[in-house]
């Protein structure tokens, strides 16, 4: 599945929370190891979470409900 982006979880306990969110909602969704660079300071790894363009807005939604920040690109 060619994803669209809907998170970045830098730490455990994110990406245990969204794919609580996520699971709970049926959703189905791909995660990968991604390098993403920081303003003045090296890169770092995380995990993306990508769903299909269809689920991506309701998973937006359901993750700002939860308190956690959606992935934003550019």
């Amino acid at each position: 599945m060619t994803g669209e982006p809907i998170f970045f979880a830098e730490i455990t306990r994110q990406a245990e929370n969204v794919e609580r969110v996520l699971d709970e909602a049926g959703i189905i969704y791909t995660m990968r190891l991604e390098a993403m660079p920081r303003e003045g300071a090296a890169c770092y790894q995380g995990i993306l979470y990508e769903v299909s363009a269809d689920d991506a807005a309701k998973c937006r939604r359901l993750i700002v409900d939860k308190g956690l920040s959606p992935f934003r690109t550019g």
